[in-house]
């Protein structure tokens, strides 16, 4: 047993089976002169309970026990009830209760109801049955003064054991509540230092990566071929666009999931202030997801550099200004549909083979989706992804 409820329930169990145990063997010592038919009751009490006792002391189990004692004792209160005796009535009744208060605390609602149910039935049934004569009272003892110690001896330890067992119980659930808090505090201490070290881990990688950009814009600035520094431009981007996702994740909130709306606006506008050459770029984001998680992230990340950065150097060069969209939803048959449009004036590229092309080929494969193209009024994507889980 590790769990706090279980260690609880077993405690529960150990105290009120050797209080029980010590009651109904003081009672059967009480009748052992006197009525023999309620020493023969308290013994067979006393069996059960110091039985139910060695037992759970030793496996450290208590269901067994418990079931073996909602049986026995319902025998025993039905010997009980066909005795002519009201004042054992009242006894069985409240025995009844307390038994009733522990299987409800040891092993569940349903098994207090079960164990409450057939005895408070059987007590109707035999009371109809002896009503209509069907059976017969066991004829009623002679009162004695070991029959009124016994009843008040009887009466005192019930309500004794009603009292014990509310104690334990209450001292249980307090001392397991606490517990349980202890462990809550302890779990939330490790999972903040688990939050800082993640969110240490985003920062020095974005960090790295701009060590990596930085040595590239160094080599950059030596190249004068326009052609020849194009790649490095473009790996700049792309390394650049990686490192903006570690940067949202140590600044946001989520250590495995960025707000995809804010960090496509900050991409785009990197882009733009790169490659528009201070021309006017209209840019609509829109997004019904909120936020997506970094082994995702990234290869969307990459797919939408290439198409920003491929509008801003193809699409507006005879135009004044330029219009970009992009949405991101989802629905119920696919998770994510990305939707990227721009407003300018597109030719199909008779080289179908670019490597930014073959990325975004890549990665919408790895994302196990597709997406379909058209160039009749400006760019035209249309993405289908069924590997991305959304986090809304």
């Amino acid at each position: 047993m590790t769990a706090f409820s279980d260690i609880s329930r077993y405690t529960v169990a150990k105290y009120l089976y050797s209080t029980v145990s010590v009651c109904f063997i003081i009672i059967a010592a009480t009748n052992y002169f006197g009525q023999i038919m309620f020493f023969y009751q308290a013994s067979g009490a006393f069996l059960i309970s110091f039985v139910s006792l060695i037992y759970i002391h030793k496996t450290k189990k208590f269901k067994g026990p418990i079931i073996l004692t909602i049986f026995l004792s319902f025998f025993e209160h039905i010997i009980g009830f066909i005795t002519e005796s009201p004042d054992n009535h009242q006894t069985d009744l409240f025995w009844i209760i307390n038994i009733s208060i522990f299987v409800f605390y040891t092993l569940g609602q349903k098994y207090a109801i079960f164990y409450l149910t057939i005895n408070m039935m059987s007590l109707f049934s035999i009371k109809a049955m002896l009503q209509m004569d069907v059976i017969q009272y066991i004829p009623k003892v002679e009162t004695d003064t070991f029959t009124i110690l016994t009843y008040y001896l009887n009466m005192l330890f019930s309500l004794f054991v009603f009292i014990y067992l509310i104690k334990i119980i209450l001292r249980e659930i307090s001392l397991s509540e606490s517990q349980l808090l202890s462990k809550n505090e302890k779990l939330k201490s490790k999972d903040e230092e688990k939050t800082l070290m993640l969110k240490e881990i985003h920062h020095r990688v974005k960090n790295n990566l701009q060590v990596v950009t930085s040595l590239l814009r160094l080599q950059l600035y030596k190249i004068e071929d326009q052609t020849a520094a194009e790649p490095f431009q473009e790996s700049i981007d792309r390394i650049a666009s990686m490192a903006l996702i570690h940067e949202k994740m140590y600044q946001g909130d989520k250590v495995k999931a960025i707000n995809i709306k804010d960090y496509i606006k900050d991409l785009a506008e990197n882009l733009i202030r790169n490659y528009a050459n201070d021309k006017p770029i209209i840019l609509d984001v829109d997004s019904t997801v909120k936020t997506i998680e970094l082994n995702h992230i990234v290869p969307l990340s990459l797919i939408l550099n290439e198409l920003i950065s491929n509008s801003l150097k193809h699409a507006f060069q005879d135009k004044h200004n330029g219009h970009i969209s992009i949405n991101i939803s989802t629905n119920e048959v696919i998770n994510l549909q990305l939707c990227y449009k721009d407003s300018g004036d597109w030719k199909v590229p008779k080289d179908n083979t670019s490597f930014g092309l073959e990325l975004i080929d890549t990665f919408t494969e790895q994302l196990n989706g597709e997406y379909k193209f058209k160039s009749e009024e400006g760019a035209d994507y249309s993405f289908n992804f069924n590997d991305i889980l959304s986090k809304n």
